[in-house]
């Protein structure tokens, strides 16, 4: 399994649910204030149709403003060519879950996403704290369990071949310090 498809397969677990007592979660919703993940979304892109992004609209590559976004969960534009079993997966880049939570203090063109929160689920660290590619690779509860470096040149590393990263057999890098 390489890393691409251990987030995948972490988002698709951020929707899973009690069926017993709870209703399926309307969205999945990635918050990333460093926007660490961002170069990944091509690749993300080709794996999850259901991935939508916020940002500037651009239909081909599912980016665009809240409104946007929620006209798409409502599947009222033809871009919304999931199957109805797929949850949407919400990338927000340079967005914190706290500044999503903070209803009152969010900033007007996030308004509109922001009673998804209730809806929906996070995709988060099992601390209910946004993941960070440090993080994803290094939490042994929900990430990879991977032994990292937490100096500034391996974390720059990190960033810079984080696509390389990505493709990476995740057998290949355990039992290593990386």
């Amino acid at each position: 399994m390489t890393v691409l498809s251990a987030i995948v397969d972490s988002l698709r677990s951020a929707c899973e649910y009690n069926r017993d007592d709870q209703a399926a979660p309307a969205v999945i919703l990635w918050p990333d204030e460093e926007q660490q993940w961002e170069q990944l979304l091509p690749l993300l892109r080709e794996r999850l149709t259901h991935l939508l992004s916020l940002g500037a609209y651009d239909a081909a590559k599912k980016t665009g403003p809240a409104v946007w976004i929620r006209c798409m969960i409502a599947r009222t534009l033809p871009e919304a060519d999931w199957t109805e079993k797929e949850i949407p997966v919400i990338y927000l880049p340079g967005v914190s879950r706290q500044e999503l939570r903070a209803v009152a203090e969010c900033p007007a063109p996030l308004m509109p996403l922001t009673e998804l929160q209730y809806r929906g689920a996070f995709w988060s660290q099992a601390n209910h704290k946004d993941w960070t590619v440090l993080a994803f690779l290094q939490a042994s509860d929900g990430g990879l369990g991977l032994d990292v470096a937490r100096d500034t040149a391996t974390l720059d590393a990190m960033k810079t071949a984080l696509q390389k990263l990505a493709e990476t057999d995740v057998r290949d890098l355990a039992g290593h310090r990386l």
